[in-house]
């Protein structure tokens, strides 16, 4: 988290970061490790409540301002799309689709949302040869996929669709097979002792209030 507040040389030894918001300056600290994932997070934050092409705009602000090259970091960080068809070729291996631009597609217009879901198929069909038949919504909480997207999941063709909203499976699921819950193991949560707790569904039973499928 702190490399993405750092970046170079310069930027590693500033002691804040500023963000242009409402145009007002808004600088935040980054002297510590502490202070770097703290300022993370209100900038994450903030940005998640913009609107999709207005945080794009905000983005590309921020990254210019501190020296960012968002190109090179895409191609350093990114699957190619050959790289993608030799994973693909693999029989264990499915590529599935997750919108065009990642776009929280609960804040589109329904045309735009659907057109987000099927173009990126069709754009991963085009380049592996397979239609994706699996969906994952970007973010997945219940602010960036709601009922009407798990509709249009369903009639852009994917059998299933999966959320970020945290439980197990249930047989209950099969009425609600493009609104699955799934674990982000991410973050602090990258080891066996969280994967081990997570498998035995207590830390999602008391999340949930013992409700089994949340699709609301």
């Amino acid at each position: 988290m702190a490399s993405r507040l750092e970046g170079g040389g310069r930027r590693r030894r500033a002691g804040s970061i500023v963000v242009m918001r409402d145009g007002e300056t808004w600088r935040l600290p980054t002297k510590t490790l502490a202070d770097k994932e703290q300022s993370f997070e209100e900038i994450y934050w903030w940005l998640r409540g913009l609107g999709e092409e207005t945080q794009r705009q905000a983005i590309r602000r921020l990254a210019e301002v501190h020296h960012i090259d968002l190109s090179a970091q895409c191609r350093a960080m990114i699957m190619s799309w050959d790289e993608l068809r030799t994973t693909a070729a693999d029989p264990l291996v499915h590529i599935g689709a997750h919108t065009k631009d990642h776009f929280a597609v609960a804040k589109l217009p329904e045309t735009e949302a659907m057109e987000q879901m099927v173009g990126s198929a069709d754009r991963i069909a085009q380049e592996v040869g397979k239609r994706p038949v699996h969906f994952a919504y970007p973010y997945g909480d219940p602010g960036s996929a709601g009922p009407r997207d798990f509709a249009l999941a369903k009639n852009a063709g994917f059998k299933t669709a999966v959320t970020t909203r945290k439980g197990m499976l249930f047989p209950g699921h099969k009425d609600h097979l493009t609104a699955l819950p799934r674990v982000s193991l991410n973050g602090d949560y990258q080891s066996l002792t969280y994967t081990a707790l997570y498998l035995s569904g207590a830390p999602f039973a008391l999340w949930n209030g013992f409700q089994q499928v949340n699709a609301a």
